[in-house]
């Protein structure tokens, strides 16, 4: 694990622009797979769907798993992994709802997409995902003052608090290498 915790601090340099389009590739890329399959997604069996639901997500979880042992650090492979794997996380969570006819609210998916993708914040050390989870904990708060005036403050400087060792050693790692 030593590689995945050293991630943030051996940052090669890579241009923005490089950046910005390995994202938007990835994203796209998990945006066809998905229409693909919706496309398709009342011809298979209960079972299937199941798996396919978690078949992204273990793509992920493998590729990262595998990037880790042999210390791969490029952020042309973290970066698009971990909006992959973001992505994967979500939809995963969506998709069995939608299989199994789970009954819930929004506050509880917005919070179980949260909670879901902070692993994917810690593990993969991927901006997009670090920069977009105070986003749905901020979504979750909005959603739950609505339901439940008074509670969201409290709530959003509690889920807030799950990101901070992040925001450390991101800190440290980034001043490391800038001095």
């Amino acid at each position: 694990t030593q590689p995945m915790r050293n991630s943030w601090a051996k940052v090669r340099t890579v241009p923005m622009a490089m950046m910005v389009f390995v994202g938007i590739g990835a994203l796209l890329l998990g945006c066809g797979v998905i229409a693909l399959l919706a496309a398709n997604w009342d011809m298979f069996p209960r079972s299937a769907r199941t798996f396919l639901s978690f078949l992204p997500l273990a793509l992920c979880g493998a590729l990262a798993l595998v990037a880790t042992r042999r210390g791969w650090t490029a952020r042309l492979l973290w970066e698009p992994l971990g909006l992959l794997w973001a992505i994967a996380a979500c939809t995963g969570v969506l998709m069995i709802s939608q299989i199994y006819q789970v009954t819930s609210d929004l506050p509880a998916f917005v919070l179980v997409c949260a909670l879901i993708t902070l692993p994917v914040v810690y593990l993969s050390r991927a901006t997009v995902p670090f920069a977009l989870w105070p986003s749905l904990a901020a979504l979750f708060v909005t959603i739950l003052d609505d339901d439940a005036p008074g509670t969201g403050i409290a709530v959003f400087w509690t889920l807030l608090a799950l990101l901070v060792p992040a925001v450390i050693h991101y800190w440290r790692c980034t001043s490391s290498v800038a001095g």
